[in-house]
């Protein structure tokens, strides 16, 4: 099994700093684990997660951020001393993150491929001896990607957003800049025996768009996130993916440069001819949670409103949820008596 070496950095206030360096051992499937289909967690697009329990060797203060999909979900369980980390679908990366210690990741590719939805894994990390270091500049970047100049040279791109400089005391410059992102430029002193840490987020560049659409009661998403009714918007710049949808459409996406020159985006939906309405089943839904919204294969169903209502099915396969990660698999068949579904 390859191993990947993880510099952690742990920030003491005292006259100086200890980087700890971090094993990753292994990443495994868990064939006969339960716990992601028993527990399950839905990311922000109503996908379900897979779960990576991580063995740190009792390391307590961890936390794993995500891009975009974060569910807020992770957890630390007291009995068994394992983070349970619910991984939204699509995720290649996971992310380290603690309040001592310089942030690292693992890729999945390189130990075991994609991870597969609702399937358990376990991640087992060690900690190595500590080394001292003094005078030191740690600055953190969001966007990751973002670059960094420090007293006029550009630093070595890192996987993680961490750059690390080991300095004499004294007052430096820095620059921290991305693409379509608004640049920050400043300086840090540092004093004999002590670091420095700085925490730079870059603002997206936004420019106001109107996106207008034939369907009023449409949705518009950009970048699969849901940004409301068509209108005008404040929208990052760059390329990005708008997409429109609406019920009995069909959906529209394409990819838009976002720009100072942009400033009206118009969608026509075509009506989806295919839908039929002729033999369709009615179905009887009662929320238990007294959830407000039911959604069918994650999308809104608009014509249900609360507990009780009657929706009508087309024969098929659906997945059904609601706001509280419930969920009930629906089988329509053709010419079916009504049906009744309780969350």
């Amino acid at each position: 099994m390859i191993k990947q070496i993880l510099l952690f950095l742990l920030w003491f206030t005292g006259s100086s700093v200890m980087a700890q360096q971090i094993t990753v051992k292994s990443l495994k499937l868990l064939p006969q684990d339960r716990t992601a289909i028993e527990q399950p967690v839905l990311d922000n697009l109503k996908d379900p997660c897979a779960l990576v329990k991580v063995d740190a060797g009792g390391l307590k203060g961890l936390f794993f951020p995500k891009k975009g999909r974060d569910h807020k979900a992770d957890s630390f369980d007291e009995k068994t001393g394992l983070y349970l980390v619910y991984i939204p679908t699509g995720t290649k990366r996971l992310a380290y993150n603690h309040e001592d210690y310089l942030a690292g990741e693992i890729v999945f590719g390189n130990y075991i491929g994609k991870l597969e939805a609702g399937k358990t894994y376990m991640l087992t990390i060690e900690a190595a001896s500590l080394q001292r270091h003094e005078n030191m500049v740690i600055i953190s970047v969001n966007p990751q990607d973002a670059r960094v100049i420090f007293e006029g040279k550009e630093a070595p791109r890192t996987n993680t957003g961490f750059y690390t400089f080991n300095v004499k005391p004294g007052t430096y410059d820095y620059s921290v800049l991305a693409d379509d992102h608004v640049t920050q430029n400043g300086t840090v002193n540092v004093e004999q025996g002590r670091e420095a840490k700085l925490s730079v987020e870059l603002p997206w560049i936004r420019h106001s768009v109107s996106i207008n659409c034939n369907v009023k009661d449409a949705l518009v998403y950009v970048d699969k996130v849901l940004y409301g009714k068509p209108g005008k918007f404040r929208l990052p710049q760059g390329i990005h993916t708008i997409g429109i949808k609406a019920d009995d459409y069909l959906d529209s996406e394409r990819e838009v440069k976002i720009g100072a020159n942009t400033q009206v985006l118009d969608f026509i939906l075509k009506k989806n001819e295919n839908r039929k309405v002729i033999g369709a089943v009615e179905v009887t839904i009662y929320s238990l949670s007294n959830s407000s919204r039911i959604y069918k294969n994650q999308r809104q169903i608009k014509e249900w409103k609360k507990s009780g209502d009657v929706v009508k099915f087309m024969p098929g396969k659906y997945l059904l949820s609601d706001d509280d990660y419930n969920e009930y698999k629906l089988v329509v068949k053709k010419g079916s008596a009504p049906i009744t579904v309780r969350f």
